[in-house]
């Protein structure tokens, strides 16, 4: 077992599988899943969870209607959501037309009252007023819906930035309308220039480092901003496929965000993605020291569903793999909700069953293919062992696990290696390489007892040390220098 699935993992960037066709649910309070999200992204997960599950489609939709009509001005995703929302009810939901005719009028109105006082603005070359003219325009855009014209409104006002907060004002709203659009390379481009954005409050360096003085002396905002960068952060490295690197940036944030970036995120999912990628990618140590262990991550384990931290981790820990995939099974539907975390989902758990398997495996010289299939879950039958024989010879090929497999007997024989002829064979090389060392040394002393060096051709002596030079003291220091640099390499 000398290769690391997670160095294989990185090795291959997995590119995500689709989103799930249809996700079924026995039963979900969807009012209390999508309660911690506000604004466009709660409207967005609303609609993602009308797409991938049937069951919920008309309560979703609803749902997103009613928050479209009290908090946008977004008349063109009403009219869409409202003729999906039609046609699964039969014709029973009614569209509000005159919130639409009445919404688009006072869209125009705001619009051309915002534009007007825009070029006033420039008119007068107000630098702040300007910044704020474009601002104002691309909230009035974001409202409407209308995320690429936000997007150049937010990007026009980098040039009409003259302090630090602008600059991070900017960015935020930059790498909001990003998040919103999906475009994650992007969002990492303005969460760097964030990071890199100088703050005039003397701040923590990390979002969860305390500063050091009294309670009092933390600058909160500071970190809360932190906390947020390592968030969207998270969020990149997931849509790349990058877990471990995802869940580096999620322990990075501070315990300052809980119900206070819901626009992107909530404690919820922090929790549910350094469960799910601290499992695929963390070994056994870090996922005690980092994860178990950690006191921040504890208050946000306890807004999450309580089996992911007893079950689902301890589990795991604790080597009771049945324990912890069967949370992991009634947990699935929950994840697959999740419109970042959907795509991923096969694969995390894909990379969680190996990672069991591996960790199972690793104490022992040989292993029962069949009390190991009941030791994750299996029901003892033929075809649940052949399963895990099936999964146990892919790492086999793969020369994660070195190993043979007997077949006929369902026996999994680990090929160890003779501790006591490695011992040997690392004490002989250290041996030879202090021999070597010593010959050096030995050699160097008797050199120097009879003064020895090696002269440089006088031609050479005259270009370092000058046309006038190569005799008398200087050629001397050359001798000594040269003589210092030969015992130095012999030693």
């Amino acid at each position: 077992m000398d290769k690391d699935p997670q160095q294989q993992q990185n090795a291959r960037a997995p590119v995500p599988v689709p989103a799930s066709a249809a996700v079924f649910v026995a039963a979900i309070d969807l009012d209390a899943l999508v309660a911690n999200y506000k604004g466009h992204s709660r409207i967005a997960r609303l609609e993602f969870i009308a797409e991938v599950c049937p069951s919920l489609a008309k309560e979703s939709l609803t749902l997103a209607l009613e928050d479209i009509k009290a908090s946008t001005l977004n008349t063109t995703k009403y009219a869409a959501l409202a003729h999906r929302l039609f046609d699964l009810s039969g014709g029973s939901y009614k569209l509000d037309q005159s919130w639409i005719e009445e919404t688009a009028k006072v869209a125009r109105s705001k619009l051309e009252k915002l534009d007007a006082e825009l070029k006033n603005y420039k008119s007068n070359l107000i630098k702040e007023s300007i910044r704020m003219g474009h601002q104002d325009l691309g909230d009035h855009f974001y409202a409407c819906g209308d995320l690429a014209s936000a997007l150049k409104c937010y990007s026009r006002t980098r040039d009409y930035c003259s302090t630090a907060k602008n600059v991070l004002d900017m960015c935020f709203n930059v790498i909001q309308v990003s998040v919103d659009q999906k475009n994650f390379s992007h969002v990492q481009s303005y969460v760097i220039k964030a990071e890199s954005t100088p703050d005039p409050a003397a701040t923590p360096v990390s979002a969860t480092t305390p500063a050091v003085g009294t309670p009092g002396s933390i600058d909160t905002s500071r970190q809360l901003m932190l906390s947020k960068l390592k968030c969207c952060m998270g969020l990149v490295n997931l849509d790349a496929g990058k877990y471990k690197s995802a869940a580096r940036s999620f322990l990075e944030v501070g315990p300052e965000i809980i119900g206070r970036y819901s626009e992107v995120i909530s404690a919820t999912d922090i929790a549910n993605y350094l469960t799910l990628f601290s499992l695929a990618t963390f070994d056994r140590a870090d996922i005690k020291s980092k994860v178990i262990d950690n006191p921040v991550l504890k208050q946000f384990l306890e807004l999450a569903d309580p089996s992911l931290r007893e079950e689902v981790l301890g589990g795991f820990y604790n080597a009771r793999y049945g324990v912890c995939l069967e949370a992991l099974e009634r947990l699935k539907a929950t994840f697959l909700l999740d419109m970042y975390l959907n795509p991923h989902i096969p694969h995390l758990y894909s990379l969680i069953r190996r990672r069991a398997i591996i960790q199972y495996i690793s104490p022992f010289e040989a292993v029962d293919l069949k009390r190991m299939s009941a030791a994750f879950g299996g029901d003892g039958s033929d075809a649940a062992i052949n399963e895990t024989e099936l999964e146990v010879a892919g790492l086999v090929t793969e020369g994660i696990v070195k190993a043979r497999i007997d077949s006929h007997n369902k026996v999994l024989r680990i090929n160890k290696s003779d501790q006591r002829s490695v011992l040997f064979d690392k004490t002989i090389e250290m041996g030879e390489e202090y021999a070597k060392q010593a010959n050096f040394l030995l050699l160097r002393v008797q050199m120097m007892k009879q003064d020895m060096f090696v002269q440089a051709p006088v031609s050479h002596m005259s270009a370092v040390l000058g046309e006038e030079g190569g005799r008398g003291e200087r050629q001397e220091r050359w001798g000594n220098r040269l003589m210092t640099n030969l015992g130095r390499m012999m030693g």
